[in-house]
This record gives structure tokens, sequence and C-alpha cells, in this order.
């Protein structure tokens, strides 16, 4: 009776291993299109050999576990390409918005400005002590100026908001660390199987998630946990993670935005979207507004040695046509006394009013090579 009895053991246990299989494998399938889901496979053992005097069988099978399959060297690969995807869509999405800027192909952009402006002169030769003409090239000036001023609040603005997306990455990225020590947590504290494994699927979504916006690689512990590092940096070692904020110091004048732990020690980005913002904030925008500042002092700079060396209608000489104390994109100004009165407005080389030759010269500007040391035009 017995040996019947044992024998239904070995068919239960056979049935209820198989139906647990059948289990692992729907739970398999239903979860085929679930984001960070890691397939399971069951793990059998045969159990209990009993010996006989013909033999040694054994008494059934049972569940041994059941794993969690995740190729680790895959993961790391995708990390990897998941900081560098992260940088370059950081970059592309504020480049995209930055080349509108200068875009000039709706008609309303820097070079229409300057074509304004270079056609008001050769307007102004053509009728040297003609008001209305001498008003428009105030008017065409003071549109070139506004591009200016425009351009440059516009990077400002991108700039702070670019500023702004760092705080809010930032702010993810700690929100992500805290989750993975509070999932190291859990793991040192988990009693079933099943559970530790939805949550090593969540805890790799926040790497994941984190390989996006900085590079890291993870060191995994015998209890189930990880350690999650930024090159030589620990960010979370078990339940424990650090705090990273974003501060801004002063570098040759400017303000540099950097990411430092609360110990003071830079945190070492080296790739992923808070690097391509970083980039954008200290090094694209402010070479951006360089470039923009070199082109508005070069302009001011020969507009104003032409202009002064000309002469007005009422006979004055040496007036500057620009502002040209500290001038930059953000405050280029034509001079208040040309504003105020048109006729010092200077375009006679001899003091004869009807003489037109500065405003020839000075609209030939357009041609001359005084950008990039003298190897680009204005144009």
């Amino acid at each position: 009776m017995s040996d019947l009895l044992s024998a239904l053991q070995v068919g239960k246990r056979a049935l209820l291993a198989q139906q647990f299989g059948m289990h692992v494998t729907g739970d398999n399938i239903a979860n085929a299109n679930t984001p960070g889901f890691s397939r399971r496979r069951l793990n059998l053992e045969s159990i209990n050999l009993r010996k006989f005097p013909y033999g040694t069988i054994g008494i059934g099978v049972n569940v041994e576990s059941v794993q969690r399959l995740r190729e680790r060297s895959y993961d790391t690969q995708i990390w990897s390409e998941n900081s560098g995807l992260g940088r370059w869509q950081a970059e592309e999405k504020y480049l995209q918005q930055i080349e509108t800027v200068f875009n000039d192909l709706n008609g309303s952009g820097l070079s229409d400005s300057f074509n304004e402006f270079w056609n008001a002169w050769l307007e102004l030769s053509n009728h040297p002590q003609a008001m209305g003409v001498r008003s428009s090239l105030v008017e065409k000036t003071k549109i070139l100026t506004s591009r200016f001023h425009l351009i440059d609040k516009q990077l400002t603005d991108f700039s702070t908001s670019i500023g702004d997306d760092i705080e809010k990455k930032v702010q993810q990225l700690n929100d992500y660390l805290e989750q993975i020590a509070a999932i190291n947590r859990q793991l040192c504290s988990s009693q079933f199987d099943q559970t530790s494994h939805g949550l090593k699927d969540n805890r790799d979504k926040l790497i994941d998630e984190i390989s996006k916006l900085i590079d890291v690689s993870i060191v995994e512990n015998e209890d189930g946990t990880v350690d999650l590092y930024n090159n030589s940096l620990l960010l979370v070692s078990g339940q424990n993670t650090v705090t990273i904020n974003v501060t801004e110091e002063s570098s040759g004048g400017a303000l540099v935005t950097k990411l430092q732990f609360s110990s003071g020690s830079s945190l070492d980005v080296q790739d992923g979207e808070l690097l391509g913002l970083l980039n954008l904030r200290n090094t694209l925008i402010p070479a951006y507004k360089s470039k923009l500042n070199q082109l508005v002092a070069s302009l001011v700079k020969e507009v104003n040695n032409l202009h002064q060396s000309f002469y007005a209608l009422d006979g004055s000489t040496d007036n500057p046509f620009f502002t040209s104390d500290n001038v930059l994109a953000s405050n280029i100004q034509i001079d208040a006394s040309i504003e105020a009165d048109l006729s010092k407005i200077a375009i006679s080389s001899d003091g004869n009013p009807g003489n037109n030759e500065g405003a020839l010269v000075l609209n030939g500007l357009k041609e001359k090579k005084f950008l990039a040391n003298n190897t680009q035009t204005i144009q």
C-alpha cells in the first residue's frame, strides 16, 4: 500500500512541478511586451533518492528555483549606448532651437538686417543731404542693433532654460538613486525569490533611466544588491546613496555650471544627457555669444573708424556712429548724438555737403575682410 501511495506522490509532485512551469511560461508570455521584464526559467531537480534491493531510483521532481534570465554584458552595452544617445539627443534638441535664431530663410534674420543697413548707406550716397534718407539709415541701423539684442536675449534665454533642465535632470537622478538604494534594502530583507525578481527588474529599469542621464557601471553583490558607480565615484553603496547638487562657479569671468556631491567633490560626467546639457550651457552657448560679441565689436570699430574720419553736414568730424563703450551684442546702439541730430552723420571727405565718398566707403565695408583675423567678410 505504501508503495502505491509513494507512486501517487511521485505523480502528484510531477503534476505540481509542471503546473508551476506552465505558470512561469504564462507569466513570460503575458509580459513579453512589458518594459523591463526579464524572462524567467523554471529549474527542476530530482528529489529524495530511494534505495531498493534492485537499485536506487528517485521518488519524484521538485521545483528548485525560478531563474531570472538576464545577460549582464548586454545590459552594460545598452547602458553605454544609452549615455551616448542621451547626450546627442539633449544637444540636438537645443541646437535645433538655436539654429532658428540664426535662420535667415524667413527674411527677418541677421543677414537681411545687414543688407538693409548696407543698402541704406548706398542710398545715402545718392542723396547725401536728404534728411529722409538719413532718417531711413538711422531706422535701418536700429533694426540691425535690435536684431543683435534679440539674438543675445534668445541665447541667454536658452542658457536659462538649459539650466532649469539640468536642475530637473539632477533631481530625477537623485530620485533614481534613492529608489535603487530602497530596492537594495528590500532585497536584503526579501524572503521570496519571485518577489526579488520583480525588484531586480525595477532596479534595472532605473539603471536604464540613469544611464540616459550619466555614464554608469554596476557591481553586483552576493546578496543580490548592486553598487552603482559613475566612473570611479560611488553613487549607491548597498542601502546608502549620495546626493548630487547643481552649483555655479566663476571661471574666467563667466559662470560655469557643475555637478557636485554634498562633500564638495565634483561628479565625473563623461556622457549622457547631463553632459550634453552642461556642454551646451558651459561651452556651446558661450561660444556663440562670444562670436556674436566679436562680430559686434568688429562692426562698431570699423564703422566708427571710418565715420569719424569724414565730415558731417555741420562741418564737424570725429563723430562716432555707434556707442563704443564696452559694446556687446546686448547693448550695441547708434550714438545718441546721431539719433538726435541727423546732420551729424558724416560722409563727406572734404567738408563739401554734397560729397558722398564716406557713404560709398561705409557701404564697401560689406566686402572688407575684417573678421576672423581679417580672413572673412561680414556677409
